[in-house]
């Protein structure tokens, strides 16, 4: 790509950026710096209000007024997550690791309505009421799941449920009160009964999963479910937060389809929020994205991050037909006015002329092959099938090179006589002399056994297992990188209508996708590209339409 091209455009980029989609409002701290915030809750009878949450503290927030702190809880527990009632404003449940706290905001107080002593492996994840009848609480554990019919006086194991299957993830849908979906480590169930029966919905595939010993070991690894967000308009429409991404269903909770990862450093899901203004916005270990589904892609919103986001809220903006993101980062919630998605906007291709698609075919011809990419990966990374055929070969010859042994003796004797006198003479003792013996050897031994199998073996075989799996990681990444370079390029290519921004953001994908790919490679694809643009200067007209700006 002609760099040049680029940076003439990046002036024009910066002054079409706040009508991309999002600018600034503001940002404000904890009143106490003690502890990070973990949860963020819009006020249902007031929007423009929330609830942010602490380890230990809930205040009260509103923009341009002081924080106003409504419950504080003084023990060891350390709570993560907030579920409002949605019969009382005034009563939240407050999920801690340990249990759930019943508060009331309006007296400052609350009390455990579910407690278990604290140990690693005995955690609460979630809290779901159900939108119906809010007196039937089910809660997700590492016990399993647990509903309570009472409000919380007493709880019960649902009777179709395993007794001790973990469980990280429950909730309610508000717009599909009868679907009930429940999260385990592995896969996730959806039931249309209130847990009398539960159907899978989807499974993480068998090669992500840890083994089994590894996972018993650390109990403590990361939430495979973390969050979800549904559409208040459409009931069948949901989004499931992963450690893996995004998944999505719109069908009631039967058929999943996981979200392209494009755009993402991580995929890694902390919060979602869903408005059909601001679309699907997911918090991630990088900062916070906005999900394009024309584009099939996400895109960072800069909100100024410092911190990893911990939560989301969107909250109506003062601006009309607009809303405001809130992000939770450390002690900080920042403010992020979003304008609405553009009402169906397509993706901006048109049928490309015959020059130019025949431009586009030629660069596609010259460039590296995917076998070409990935051999390049391989030789990088030292990672070829050639190097475990060597370690084979190697413990095989290993028989016939002898060990060699040698040795060295040494011994000394001293030789002591009594000579005894006669009647007038005294005995006497008599030394020497002394006997030396000095000698040498060396040996040879051959373990040719060793040519058929050596214990070296098991340990070729543990570490040819480790191998073949950082080859299919990497291979993975590469394969994943080079066809999203090729869509982008494709777009880029025949992207005559196009604003300004969204051109020149494609240009800078483009980019970004090449320079990934080199750091697996070593730098094979920008020196193969760089050959291909002297050898073909004429394709770089592909680049050119940045002039019509």
């Amino acid at each position: 790509m002609n760099r040049k091209i680029f940076l003439g455009g990046l002036a024009l980029f910066l002054s079409v950026g706040t009508a991309f989609g999002f600018r600034t409002a503001g940002h404000s701290s904890l009143p106490s710096p003690e502890g990070m915030l973990t949860d963020l809750l819009p006020r249902p009878e007031n929007p423009g209000k929330l609830l942010a949450a602490s380890p230990r503290e809930i205040y009260l927030w509103e923009e341009g007024r002081p924080w106003k702190r409504l419950l504080s809880f003084q023990g060891g527990e350390t709570f993560h997550h907030l579920v409002p009632h949605p019969a009382s404003p005034e009563k939240i449940y407050w999920v801690a690791g340990e249990g759930v706290l019943e508060g009331d905001l309006k007296r400052g107080r609350g009390r455990w309505i579910f407690h278990r002593e604290p140990r690693p492996e005995n955690r609460v994840h979630s809290l779901a009421l159900h939108p119906r009848d809010p007196k039937q609480i089910y809660l997700a554990t590492d016990e399993g799941l647990f509903r309570s019919g009472d409000g919380g006086e007493t709880w019960l194991r649902p009777f179709r449920w395993p007794e001790n299957q973990p469980v990280q993830l429950v909730a309610f849908l508000p717009t599909n009160p009868t679907l009930l979906l429940v999260g385990t480590r592995h896969e996730l169930f959806f039931s249309k009964d209130d847990g009398e029966t539960f159907e899978s919905g989807f499974s993480f595939p068998a090669s992500e999963e840890a083994e089994p010993a590894e996972e018993e070991e650390n109990s403590e690894g990361p939430l495979r479910f973390t969050s979800y967000a549904f559409s208040d308009e459409d009931p069948n429409r949901l989004w499931i937060g992963t450690h893996e991404g995004v998944f999505e269903n719109r069908d009631g909770g039967v058929i999943w389809k996981k979200l392209p990862e494009r755009g993402l450093e991580n995929p890694e899901v902390r919060d979602l929020v869903f408005s059909q203004k601001a679309g699907l916005i997911g918090a991630f270990p990088h900062g916070v994205a906005r999900y394009r589904e024309t584009q099939k892609r996400w895109e960072t919103i800069p909100v100024g991050l410092t911190q990893t986001p911990a939560a989301l809220a969107l909250i109506p903006s003062s601006e009309a037909n607009r809303e405001t993101l809130l992000v939770a980062s450390g002690t900080e919630i920042l403010e992020w006015v979003l304008n609405p998605l553009e009402a169906g906007s397509g993706s901006g291709l048109s049928l490309p002329s015959p020059q130019r698609f025949e431009l586009f075919r030629k660069l596609l011809d010259r460039e590296p092959t995917i076998r070409q990419v990935q051999s390049a990966a391989i030789r990088y990374g030292d990672l070829g099938n050639e190097k475990i055929r060597r370690w084979h070969w190697g413990s095989r010859m290993r028989a016939f090179a002898p060990h060699l042994s040698f040795g060295r003796s040494l011994s000394l004797n001293r030789n002591v006589d009594l000579d005894r006198g006669g009647t007038n003479d005294p005995d006497r003792f008599i030394v020497g002399p002394d006997d030396i013996n000095k000698g040498w050897n060396a040996g040879l031994t051959w373990e040719l056994g060793d040519f058929l199998y050596s214990t070296a073996q098991t340990s070729i075989d543990s570490r040819a297992k480790l191998l073949v799996e950082l080859r299919e990681s990497i291979l993975s990444q590469v394969t994943r990188l080079y066809f999203e370079r090729r869509r982008v390029q494709m777009e880029t290519a025949f992207a005559t209508e196009k604003s300004p921004q969204d051109y020149f953001d494609l240009l800078l994908q483009l980019d970004e996708l090449t320079a990934q790919i080199d750091a697996l490679t070593n730098g094979f694809l920008s020196k193969e590209i760089e050959k291909i643009y002297r050898e073909e200067p004429e394709l770089e007209k592909l680049w050119g339409e940045a002039s019509r700006f």
